[in-house]
């Protein structure tokens, strides 16, 4: 029911992961680290609720900051991330649903009104609600309810979920953002930035160039670094080093291979520069790291997303 995920740095593009059951699209999960989780997304819907630290949240084009008490609502679809204040840790409580559980009949004024709208992106919930927002209590009631609920078990409470989810929607649809409004990067954009992010998971293991990628989307090397660091907040090649590292985590918790030989399979072709990644990310040597993935912190970039087919 409830998955604690710990220290755990999560890292990806699409999640491969259904939030849930096919007969109950919902998960909880709790999260707690000093290192951010890298833009990702998936298909389910995602409220927040940070319970310690501070730092800044970015959800597509939008960042701004979140401390404990702050409720953030993430859309279906969207990039999203959060990096803690420097030197910090952070920790947040996670309702994952998808769009089933909150959609009416076809046609009728509820779809027409509330449900696609949303979908559509013309009608935009407020992303992020501080303690001090008008609509913070009544919005905390029902998230502290679901997360009650899934303690003891769905089994039995599926309904109380539900109508809970549903009065979070009404209480969001009251408060609605504006749209029209310029960002950083339009939200259409954020297709090719996904497709990007797409093809660097596919192509980890290649020795792949800024050129090379910029050629597959049809841009200089100069419009994909700028679109690029707009949209994840990171260089290109950091985006990529860290997903190698995380792979190479993975393999030295799993496998017995040389580490040199995990460094190539990962796209690494220096064997020096691969361990002064190595030590940067996760502050030890991929020797210490193998003998003891456990020891090494919260500063361990494995991932429990796994590369999709």
């Amino acid at each position: 029911m409830t998955q604690d995920i710990g220290e755990k740095r999560v890292f990806g593009i699409r999640e491969p992961v259904f939030h849930g059951g096919p007969d109950f699209h919902l998960m909880l999960h709790d999260f707690a680290s000093r290192e951010p989780v890298h833009p990702h997304w998936h298909t389910e819907y995602e409220i927040l609720l940070f319970n310690d630290g501070a730092g800044t949240m970015q959800i597509n084009a939008d960042r701004f900051p979140f401390r404990a008490g702050t409720i953030v609502f993430v859309r279906s679809g969207a990039v999203h991330g959060m990096t803690p204040a420097k030197g910090t840790s952070y920790a947040f409580s996670a309702v994952c649903f998808g769009r089933e559980l909150i959609d009416s009949a076809a046609g009728d004024a509820i779809q027409r009104k509330y449900i696609t709208p949303e979908a559509e992106g013309t009608l935009l919930f407020p992303a992020c609600i501080p303690r001090e927002h008008p609509l913070w209590e009544a919005l905390a009631a029902p998230l502290l309810e679901i997360r009650s609920a899934g303690k003891q078990g769905f089994a039995g409470r599926e309904l109380l979920v539900k109508s809970d989810l549903l009065r979070i929607w009404y209480l969001l649809s009251t408060s609605p953002v504006p749209t029209g409004r310029p960002t950083a990067v339009p939200e259409e954009k954020f297709l090719l930035l996904r497709q990007i992010l797409q093809e660097l998971q596919a192509r980890y293991a290649e020795d792949l160039t800024l050129g090379a990628l910029a050629s597959s989307f049809h841009m200089s090397e100069g419009q994909l670094c700028r679109f690029f660091k707009r949209g994840t907040g990171m260089s290109v090649i950091s985006y990529l080093n860290d997903y190698r590292i995380t792979v190479a985590c993975r393999m030295l918790r799993e496998g017995n291979e040389p580490v040199g030989r995990i460094a190539a399979s990962v796209g690494f072709r220096n064997i020096s520069y691969f361990n002064r990644v190595f030590r940067r990310l996760v502050r030890c040597t991929p020797a210490a790291y193998r003998k003891n993935p456990e020891g090494t912190g919260p500063a361990d970039p494995s991932s429990l997303l796994q590369p999709e087919k």
